[in-house]
């Protein structure tokens, strides 16, 4: 079974769950002592970039000029960077 991490809303505290698969999107039972929403959240580890708040991947610049090249090379391309 997976892990997936949860967090407080209110104090930030962190826990780590395993969970069948087929749970995984199931709202947790697990209540903060701080009397905080606890929600499921994706974790930052170097080169991840993945923002905790908003869930939202970062692309890096890096990958940003790879694909302005490829847009160039393929007029009409809709590839939006």
């Amino acid at each position: 079974m997976p892990n997936y991490d949860y967090r407080c809303k209110k104090c930030g505290q962190t826990w780590e769950l395993q969970l069948p698969l087929a749970e995984r999107l199931t709202p947790t039972k697990v209540r903060c002592d701080c009397g905080g929403k606890v929600e499921q959240y994706l974790p930052s580890s170097p080169g991840f970039g993945y923002d905790m708040v908003n869930f939202r991947h970062k692309v890096p610049d890096s990958f940003k000029d790879v694909l302005r090249n490829i847009k160039h090379k393929h007029r009409g391309s809709n590839i939006d960077v």
